[in-house]
């Protein structure tokens, strides 16, 4: 994909990127909304793309950047969107990489794999990137995105995940279940819990689809020595990248350190040593 940049003294520079960065008139749905809207750039960041402006993570202002989405799930009593929203600071990518983002006007631009919360309780995601849209949309590409975001929402933890009675998540319909399944007391207590997640994050697989257990904590390797996950017991994954003298720390913000030692790894959770 052909992209150009124009620098502060106009010059336009050419580059070549896979990567599917957002643009003014992007595309975009809330799992809370009753409409689509597009996305607005008021503030020219003298970065362009198929001769439209780019956008960067601070490109998140209600009304400004984000029009309201008509109907709102979420709102109980006016049922709108309007006057309801309230935006976090920032658009959050949920793909995992070792290269750091192209900047835009001293930010990191945004792509197809940003997402933007609402403190209210809702996820917006990009149904296309404004670039060359001739109307038609890839419904089957937006649903695996949509499914994408889903697990990188689980693995988480996001706070805007809305529960009702039931272990059921109001934004996204997943099914959450946890059981203590064995108890032995004694000098060191043994405890058997048991972990359902509907949308199979991290499933550990000895136990079924969608299951895992407190005793199945373990490191995948995501691309190679550089990016390694973490299967916490209740399944979710947590990647970590390497930094130098063989530290690795969490690539979402999560809390806990992982460090090579030897042929192993140390992973250090609020305090304790957990691997």
């Amino acid at each position: 994909m052909a992209e150009t940049k124009k620098t502060k003294s106009g010059q336009v520079q050419n580059s070549t990127d896979s990567t599917q960065y957002l643009v003014e008139g992007a595309k975009l749905m809330c799992v809370n909304g009753g409409c689509m809207t597009q996305l607005k750039l008021p503030k020219n960041h003298n970065y362009t793309s198929g001769g439209k402006q780019k956008a960067n993570c601070k490109d998140c202002k209600a009304c400004v950047n984000i029009p309201y989405f008509g109907e709102c799930k979420k709102n109980e009593d006016t049922h709108q969107c309007e006057g309801f929203m309230d935006l976090v600071e920032k658009w959050e990518n949920t793909a995992v990489s070792t290269t750091k983002a192209e900047s835009v006007g001293g930010e990191d631009a945004i792509s197809m794999s940003s997402v933007l919360l609402c403190k209210k309780g809702g996820i917006i995601i990009p149904v296309t990137s404004g670039q060359g849209y001739d109307g038609a949309i890839d419904w089957t590409e937006f649903l695996k995105r949509y499914q994408n975001v889903v697990r990188w929402a689980a693995g988480k933890n996001m706070l805007c995940h809305v529960f009702g009675k039931d272990p059921i998540n109001m934004n996204t319909g997943n099914y959450i279940y946890e059981k203590e399944d064995l108890v032995i007391k004694g000098t060191i207590p043994l405890s058997f819990k048991l972990f359902y997640n509907a949308m199979e994050c991290g499933n550990q697989g000895n136990l079924g689809e969608g299951w895992s257990h407190n005793y199945g904590v373990r490191l995948i390797k995501i691309v190679g020595e550089d990016l390694l996950g973490i299967v916490l017991e209740d399944g979710r994954e947590v990647p970590y990248r390497r930094k130098l003298g063989g530290e690795y720390t969490p690539v979402m913000g999560d809390g806990g350190s992982l460090k090579k030692s030897g042929s192993g790894y140390f992973l250090r959770e609020g305090g304790r040593r957990c691997l």
